[in-house]
């Protein structure tokens, strides 16, 4: 008897007599020749049926099973490899205490986590635009939970062009925007809300009402706000194209950028109708944005109509 690992291993016993022929049998013959012949002896048979003694009780199950197979001849144990047992045994023991063995707990994710960061990965590695902002993307959609149509989120360049319009001046032609309601069957494309008296688009005759189809050759039929406004400003002295349609005319027009003065109080002194002369006056105040200037401009109005 030999000691394997630390189990026992019990002398084998000699083999049936046919497994020598079967060793003989040219291993290239038909299948007709070989059916009804004993299946060929398999050097994984050849494992004592002693072995699983010194094993823990998981492991008795296996050696059981082999128990009716094993019965091989002492010239067949020089055969077998004492490393390859020892091999076998390991892995079995390995295999026995790994079922017991719990997986570590996962993180503590909801669902809809786990649908996000499934989402960010698909998008960061397969989307085009390696510009993709995910923050903006998830405080957005925040945002939009709120169904609320007047808190939404800017982006730093937009933030930006917003703030040089509240600033009283910009560097731009002079056009406040905005989107046709559509109730009237205007075109698709961007209002002229006003021209600031003055400035660019207004010396160039552009009224209120009119219609931006084009801005440098980019149409403005899905164009935001923010994007036309930052097209519209640039540089001093640089020139940009507009396609206006002023009623049925369409016109192109290219504008001078300049330094313009945003003046948003807009203000008339009336009369009563009916009353002659004499009759008292009615002041109207139109205040068309909030900037630094709105402040000032209202109160200059003020003393005038006292």
């Amino acid at each position: 008897m030999e000691a394997l690992g630390g189990f026992a291993a019990a002398s084998l016993s000699p083999p049936p007599p046919h497994y020598s022929t079967i060793l003989q049998t040219p291993p290239w013959k038909s299948l007709p020749q070989r059916i009804g012949q004993p299946r060929l002896w398999s050097p994984l048979l050849c494992i004592s049926k002693n072995v699983s003694y010194g094993l823990r009780p998981k492991l008795r199950k296996y050696t059981a099973r082999l128990q009716k197979e094993l019965n091989c001849s002492e010239k067949f144990k020089h055969h077998v490899s004492v490393h390859f047992v020892r091999l076998v045994v390991g892995v079995m023991l390995v295999m026995s205490v790994s079922v017991g063995v719990s997986r570590t707990p996962s993180w503590a994710l909801t669902e809809e986590n786990l649908l996000f960061l499934e989402a960010w990965r698909t998008i960061d590695r397969a989307y085009v635009d390696k510009t993709f902002n995910g923050q903006n993307m998830a405080i957005k959609k925040m945002l939009a939970t709120l169904d609320d149509p007047f808190t939404r989120f800017l982006e730093p360049d937009k933030f930006k062009s917003l703030r040089s319009g509240t600033q009283g001046a910009l560097t731009g032609v002079g056009l406040s925007i905005g989107y046709p309601t559509g109730f009237d069957g205007s075109p698709a494309g961007l209002l002229v809300i006003s021209a600031t008296p003055g400035g660019p688009a207004s010396r160039a005759g552009i009224l209120s009402g009119d219609v931006i189809l084009t801005i440098d050759g980019t149409s403005t039929e899905t164009m935001g706000i923010y994007d036309a406004a930052e097209r519209l400003q640039g540089p001093e002295g640089s020139s940009v194209e507009l396609t206006i349609r002023s009623g049925p005319e369409v016109k192109r027009l290219s504008l001078m950028r300049e330094r313009v003065s945003l003046n948003p109080v807009k203000s008339r002194l009336c009369k009563m109708p009916g009353l002659g002369k004499d009759s008292p006056k009615i002041g109207y105040i139109k205040l068309a944005s909030f900037n630094q200037n709105a402040s000032g401009e209202h109160s200059l109005l003020l003393p005038v109509w006292a």
